[in-house]
């Protein structure tokens, strides 16, 4: 499955918010038996209990965990470690999946305490953060609202961004194949000029039960087009003592961004753990979330590690644009990712369609029937993404920039805050560990988004400044 990652929990296939319901109790919510509800607050879906209907065992919900984790990003695993050199690189990957599995554990961990005490059960990322700020610090209360516009902002960010890179990724991989047969050299803007249209015309599907057998087709395609990459990286490879262990302190923000963008699974871990028939199978040390991630980050460092040792430091910012052009299997792998990639872009924009909706509704079709209302929506919002596309053309840059901008955000910066709010006041730990802990870990993203946007920025200018350039 060629998903990357949404912190979108659907409560109806309309997509209509869902009814409001926040506190006015003046102790932390961890301390009190249940919350009060009103009209007037955080937006939260109101749900006592999950649908006995369509609910995963362990193996399912395991297998959705590992496809919506693998996307584009493990094809940018080799040009991550190429910006960090061999060692620092794979080992690096190690360290970042610990880092991001950790703050998945936090998020958890904080939706239990939440969804206990509130008897609130179908709550998502930003509903558990507004709830949090609700019943943390008093200061804090009134931002609630806010703490849950902004991690919505940010899901917004990120599923556009994933969206922007699939339109750029599928133009790529198709433009390598028809220019090796016809030896034309045309820019990347006319092949996502090409698909255009037909973006258009699959965005107007909308409703996720019409989307979900074209993911089906994807996951297909994903799993076998890795199998095939696995064999090409496994062919010719260079000696390790031929690449440094350590590259550049100067790629390193490249690296960061990169490969944040491929762990930030942070948004799927809740709706996948709400829809198990057994929750309490999902979080411990042997559960679902650790037996995932811990075969995810092997596929990453697998394919990472190999792939850099295939390809070297001239590796593409996707493998499959590195894969030899004058062969037909490997023609054929970067036209099945393409596909795959092409019927997931649906996928990835039905997030911020729908979470922005209500608000175009009011301001701007509110004269228009909702039928035609949302087809002209779609498609303004597909032209934006197509735009974005056509003006920054290299996807490692823009790989880069999605992950140390929302990426990290949402994976490292937020979830230590969020356990900081939730365990206020007196439930940090012998020596208040777990403040130690989490500024730890908020640094860390904090640094990794600070300089990774600024490289990636830089980077991108620089590209716009000598387009001549040979841009994955």
């Amino acid at each position: 499955m060629m998903r990357e990652k949404s912190n979108f929990s659907l409560a109806s296939d309309s997509g209509e918010h869902s009814p409001v319901l926040s506190s006015r109790d003046n102790s932390p919510l961890i301390h009190n038996e249940g919350i009060n509800s009103d009209t007037d607050n955080i937006g939260i879906n109101e749900s006592k209990a999950p649908s006995t209907v369509h609910l995963t065992t362990s193996n399912e919900s395991l297998m959705h965990l590992i496809k919506g984790n693998v996307g584009v990003g493990i094809l940018a695993m080799p040009y991550a470690i190429s910006k960090a050199g061999l060692v620092v690189g794979t080992v690096g990957l190690g360290i970042m999946s610990v880092l991001c599995v950790h703050c998945m554990h936090i998020l958890v961990n904080c939706y239990n305490i939440l969804s206990k005490k509130s008897g609130i059960v179908a709550l998502d990322y930003s509903d558990v953060v507004g709830l949090a700020f609700e019943n943390g610090p008093p200061r804090l209360r009134k931002l609630a609202p806010w703490a849950k516009t902004f991690i919505d902002a940010f899901v917004i960010i990120t599923q556009f961004g994933f969206a922007i890179t699939y339109f750029v990724f599928s133009a790529k991989n198709i433009k390598q194949v028809i220019e090796q047969h016809t030896g034309g050299a045309l820019a990347s803007q006319i092949y996502m000029l090409c698909l255009l249209p037909l973006m258009i015309l699959y965005n107007t599907l909308g409703n996720l039960k019409y989307l979900a057998p074209f993911s089906t087709i994807a996951n297909i395609i994903t799993g076998s087009g890795l199998g095939i990459i696995m064999y090409c990286v496994l062919q010719n490879l260079h000696p390790v003592n031929s690449f440094p262990a350590f590259a550049s302190f100067s790629t390193l923000p490249i690296y960061f961004g990169t490969a944040i963008f491929a762990f930030e699974g942070i948004g799927i871990i809740l709706p996948i753990q709400n829809k198990m028939k057994h929750p309490e199978e999902f979080g411990p040390w042997n559960g679902v979330l650790n037996t995932g991630m811990v075969l995810v980050t092997v596929l990453y460092m697998t394919i990472g590690f190999y792939g850099y040792l295939r390809f070297g430091d001239g590796v593409a910012s996707v493998i499959t644009l590195s894969l030899p052009q004058d062969q037909i299997l490997y023609q054929v792998v970067k036209l099945m990712f393409a596909v795959a990639i092409f019927v997931s872009y649906a996928i990835q924009l039905y997030v911020p369609v729908e979470i922005m909706w209500p608000f175009f509704q009011r301001k701007v079709f509110y004269r228009i029937p909702e039928p035609w209302a949302k087809h002209i929506y779609r498609t303004l919002l597909v032209i934006f993404t197509f735009g974005v596309a056509a003006a920054v053309p290299d996807i490692g840059l823009f790989v880069s920039l999605v992950g140390a901008v929302s990426s990290s955000m949402l994976a490292l910066i937020i979830p230590p805050i969020l356990e900081m709010v939730t365990y206020w006041p007196d439930h940090y730990g012998v020596c208040m560990w777990r403040i130690t802990k989490n500024i730890i870990i908020l640094v860390t993203g904090l640094v990794g988004f600070t300089t990774g946007t600024y490289v990636s920025f830089h980077d991108i200018v620089e590209a716009f400044s000598n387009p001549n350039s040979n841009n994955n």
